[in-house]
């Protein structure tokens, strides 16, 4: 009986291929898209698992304060904190403190085989030698025990010894720092996999910190938050107890700080305990699931909708002695297996598809389906779960004919008149669909908006680079030479520039409460620099030569002014570790300094004499359509001013394109664009499947209809009525949800939701519908009435 079941299945998949191909290809696709997206869901959340002491290790951070709807965190933080408050705690086993080579905020460009040729890295670090007990790292060369214990001493990624050495081994070479110092290669690691927290190019010992950067005091130091310090806990050792100990360990230097630990595990999806990371999986989390359910749907559909094609075979079955719960379980077995060959399937497209994918998502993250074992167990297990919930609506229909009903192919249906699951099942498939494009505007357009809106500042032809120098000068004249040429209109020099966040202080201000102070951030610029950039002063003026005194003034944005509770700010007075008071002569407007993801931050400005030194950010504006003669222009006229050092000129808006935030959203643009084209076209495949036996089963009414007179437009009216109205039940479903969807996604700067996003959503599955449906009902108008009737 199982043989003759089989070869009855065989039969009738391939009795009807339109049938078996909208079918599988629908199931196909369904868990293809389903796995793609469970895999990337996995590997995002499974960051930095390479490290064998995962759940152990806990980065230092800092709570600073709240202002306004801020709070304010910070992932690095001093190191004489880690030097002389870290080292005594018994919970902790091991401490590795890490400093950015030349300030990665920045931009630091580092390493290079020799003086004449290009740069070749720019990413690194400072770290001691601990890094490699905390951190796992496979060294390829060298020593791992003893890379970073002697000054002046480099360990390099293989991929950066290849690139700088070509191939050669690279252990016991030396290689250029900034064009001024030597170091020898020690050590070579295996790449670090690019779901990691940190992925350095090299790193360098922590005992040539000072002779590199001139900074003696650095141990000593409690003010300077510019060190990251990772722990590794003892066995059984809770973070609990580390915190209640170092909260107030900096309470005699800033008041309101207090040290925590931050575990591995959260710092790149919720560093700084906002979900925003984490609702975004959720959210593509749901829409894996919403595809998996509407591929189910289309199954459901389109099982009962060929029921009865197979009247004559139940009825014979139930003559001959089969029971209801014999056919109910041949046609589960069926479905399932049917679900597990498209799972089979969906699971080698979807191996075939990570290149692809690893393309849309611009990450090469994505490996092997197969190299997933887990996964690919709870794959199947879905794929054979969604076969049996899939065939059990079809499976009770097919077994609860009546067998003389069936031999005459009789079926008549119970969906005339209320509510059938079959009407809810295809109301559901357009919901799906219409929440799914809505969605995927709004993801789209969100992106488009913190990229492309009113950042307070002109991002556009503008060239940066930062160069750490020794060398004496004055800005102003090398300003004057760059100026000479036409194609640059301003230039200026700041310690840190938009999209390259500047560091703080707690400041307090004329009016403050007693003892009351915020985290402001601060920067020293030229005169230049608010007009570099195209930034407005909205209140009071800019710096100028012609007023020396503004040595001692200061300019800050709005959003200081509103913190400082000041009505007027021009002439008011900023409290800090200055020699004196500074006076406010100007107010910018307020500008998106950092990220477009979060709120604006208080901000102060002063100014840097003319006579200034030559190390910072350079910035130049040019004139449009000259970027790369500009860029050669002034690379050269630094090359001549500043010949021993390294630098790289970039462009500001690459800078913020690629800024951490707004690659995260770019991501989750690509995937819902991607994951909406998918559930149109299953929705699109399921419709035609469902019309095509929707348009066969009446067939013998459309040929009554037209023998009575009835037109092609009054027969196509009647019979697509019935799509109409569950589509516009769908709307009303899928419209509130999509907008609870934008009120959940996170960010600081909203874009204001549109009517056209929810109407051009539904218009285009009203136009696949309506094409789909078109198809079909006209084909079947169109048949002689006599090819239909003449059976009866």
């Amino acid at each position: 009986m199982l043989t003759q079941s089989m070869v009855l299945f065989l039969r009738n998949l391939l009795k009807d291929k339109i049938f078996t191909i909208i079918n599988v290809t629908n199931l196909i696709v369904g868990f293809a898209t389903f796995i793609l997206l469970s895999q990337f869901i996995d590997m995002e959340l499974k960051w930095d698992t390479h490290n064998a002491n995962y759940n152990r290790i806990y980065r230092v951070q800092l709570f600073m304060d709240q202002q306004e709807n801020i709070v304010q965190h910070s992932s690095s933080i001093t190191a004489a904190f880690s030097r002389h408050d870290l080292v005594d705690l018994p919970e902790i086993e091991n401490i590795v403190l890490i400093h950015d080579v030349g300030d990665n905020n920045k931009d630091g460009v580092f390493l290079s085989r020799d003086k004449k040729t290009e740069l070749l890295t720019r990413y690194g670090y400072y770290a001691d030698q601990s890094v490699f007990d905390v951190f796992t790292f496979h060294f390829l060369e060298g020593e791992q025990m003893s890379a970073l214990t002697q000054p002046f001493s480099i360990v390099l990624s293989n991929k950066t010894a290849n690139r700088i050495f070509a191939g050669e081994s690279a252990l016991g070479k030396q290689v250029y720092g900034e064009n001024k110092v030597l170091f020898t290669v020690t050590g070579v690691y295996e790449d670090l996999p690019e779901n990691s927290e940190w992925r350095p190019e090299f790193l360098l010992p922590m005992k040539s910190f000072t002779a590199v950067t001139g900074w003696k005091d650095y141990e000593d130091n409690y003010w300077a938050y510019s060190f990251f310090t990772y722990v590794l806990l003892k066995e059984n050792a809770t973070p609990a107890s580390v915190d209640a100990k170092i909260k107030d360990a900096l309470k005699e230097y800033r008041k309101e700080h207090s040290p925590y630990l931050r575990p591995l595990s959260k710092l790149h999806t919720n560093p700084y305990f906002e979900n925003s990371m984490l609702n975004g999986f959720t959210l593509l989390t749901f829409i894996a699931l919403l595809i998996l359910v509407l591929s189910s749907i289309n199954y459901i559909n389109l099982q009962s909708a060929n029921a009865g094609t197979r009247l004559r075979e139940i009825g014979i079955k139930k003559t001959v002695g089969f029971s209801k719960k014999q056919l109910w379980f041949q046609f589960i077995i069926e479905s399932v297996l049917i679900s597990l060959l498209a799972g089979i399937s969906g699971i080698l497209l979807a191996h075939f598809s990570v290149p692809a994918f690893n393309h849309l998502i611009g990450k090469n993250v994505m490996t092997s389906v197969f190299h997933h074992g887990n996964l690919l167990m709870i794959i199947i297990s879905v794929t054979m779960l969604t076969g049996f919930l899939s065939g059990i609506y079809p499976a009770f229909i097919i077994s609860s004919f009546n067998p003389v009903v069936a031999l005459k192919q009789k079926y008549t249906s119970d969906e005339k008149n209320g509510i059938s699951l079959k009407k809810i099942l295809v109301t559901s498939q357009f919901g799906i669909s219409i929440f799914l494009l809505v969605v995927s505007f709004i993801v789209y357009n969100q992106t488009w908006y913190m990229s492309n809106r009113d950042m307070g500042f002109d991002s556009k032809n503008i060239l940066f680079a930062n160069i750490v120098s020794n060398s004496k000068g004055s800005f102003e004249q090398l300003r004057q030479k760059l100026l000479r040429h036409p194609e640059i209109a301003d230039a200026c020099l700041s310690d840190y520039i938009p999209f390259i966040l500047p560091g703080g202080d707690e400041l307090t201000w004329e009016g403050a409460e007693n003892d009351e102070k915020v985290f402001v951030r601060k920067s020293n610029v030229t005169y230049d620099f608010v007009s570099t950039f195209n930034m407005k002063i909205v209140e009071g003026r800019n710096f100028s030569r012609e007023y020396p005194s503004d040595i001692d003034k200061c300019l800050i944005n709005e959003t200081a002014a509103r913190v400082f509770r000041w009505e007027k700010p021009i002439g008011k007075h900023i409290k800090g570790d200055f020699t004196k008071d500074v006076e406010v002569i100007g107010v910018i407007k307020d500008y998106i300094a950092f990220s477009v993801h979060n709120p604006i931050e208080p901000h102060m400005y002063r100014l840097i004499p003319d006579s200034a030194g030559l190390s910072g950010v350079f910035a130049v504006r040019y004139v449009p359509g000259n970027e790369r003669k500009v860029r050669e222009m002034v690379t050269d006229e630094f090359q001549t001013t500043l010949p021993d050092d390294a630098f790289e000129f970039k462009n500001i808006q690459y800078r913020i394109q690629h800024e951490n935030a707004l690659k995260v959203w770019i991501v989750f643009r690509k995937m819902c664009i991607f994951f909406a084209v998918i559930s149109i076209l299953i929705s699109s495949i399921g419709l035609f499947g469902l019309v095509l036996f929707f348009a066969r089963r009446k067939m013998k009414e459309i040929g009554i209809r037209k023998v009575l007179g009835f037109s092609t437009a009054s027969l196509y009216y009647n019979l697509s009525s019935g799509f109409l109205k569950l589509l516009l039940i769908s709307v009303v479903i899928a419209w509130p949800a999509a907008y609870g969807v934008y009120k959940y996604l996170p960010g600081a700067h909203k874009y204001p939701i549109q009517i056209w996003e929810f109407l051009l959503a539904t218009g285009i599955l009203f136009i696949v519908a309506m094409a789909t449906i078109s198809y079909q009902i006209l084909k079947a108008a169109k048949t002689r009435p006599v090819e239909v009737l003449k059976d009866e």
